[in-house]
């Protein structure tokens, strides 16, 4: 008898303690600080990872930039992601991709110093 229930306790726990799936990503918000959690979720990013942005307009002062391939930047819908750059500090692109593979969709990019969105070296955009 003590056997099995140690049977069965060596199972629950090894089931308890066995792959789950991946917790889905928090879509970033319209904050005082979005320009700079959406450059810390640019550079945190890794191959084949999905940063979304919610619905809303964001305020940028500072360019963007990735470096990571293969990742995906999804707003919430052209009419609903706005990136506005309007108040952006000193000469650029909003967002600078460097990297291969990456799908852009669902937001605008408005008012940026320089190009909306340059790719330099990169490509499959």
């Amino acid at each position: 008898m003590r056997s099995i229930f140690a049977a069965v306790s060596v199972l629950a726990l090894a089931a308890a303690c066995g792959p789950t799936e991946p917790a889905k990503p928090v879509a970033l918000a319209p904050s005082t600080t979005a320009n700079a959690d959406l450059q810390r979720r640019l550079i945190d990013a890794k191959p084949g990872d999905t940063i979304e942005i919610g619905a809303g307009t964001f305020e940028f002062t500072e360019g963007l930039s990735l470096t990571v391939d293969d990742v995906t930047i999804k707003g919430a819908g052209i009419d609903k992601t706005i990136l506005s750059f309007k108040g952006q500090k000193g000469a650029g692109e909003g967002l600078l991709v460097t990297s291969d593979g990456v799908t852009l969709t669902g937001f605008t990019m408005q008012d940026s110093k320089g190009d909306g969105i340059k790719s330099k070296g990169a490509d499959d955009i």
